[in-house]
């Protein structure tokens, strides 16, 4: 996938707006669903490979201190 051009600002151009669901996290697992689904969302509003991948890391990270400090969110 081609990387888009930036403005005339030099700002990346702001993704499509994406389907926002949220996924509940209470355990492990989630955080797994959490990951794939931040990427998947990444994916359908034109990131390339590498921002998805970025993106899916910070969501994962986030998920999982949700499991380890809060217990649930």
């Amino acid at each position: 996938q081609e990387r888009r051009a930036l403005t005339p600002a030099g700002c990346w151009p702001r993704p499509q707006a994406a389907d926002t669901g949220t996924i509940p996290v209470h355990e492990e697992a989630d955080v797994v669903s959490a990951r794939n689904s931040a990427r998947q969302m990444a994916r359908d509003v034109g990131f390339i490979h590498t921002e998805q991948i970025k993106i899916a890391t910070a969501v994962s990270e986030m998920a999982r201190n949700i499991v380890r400090y809060a217990g649930a969110g």
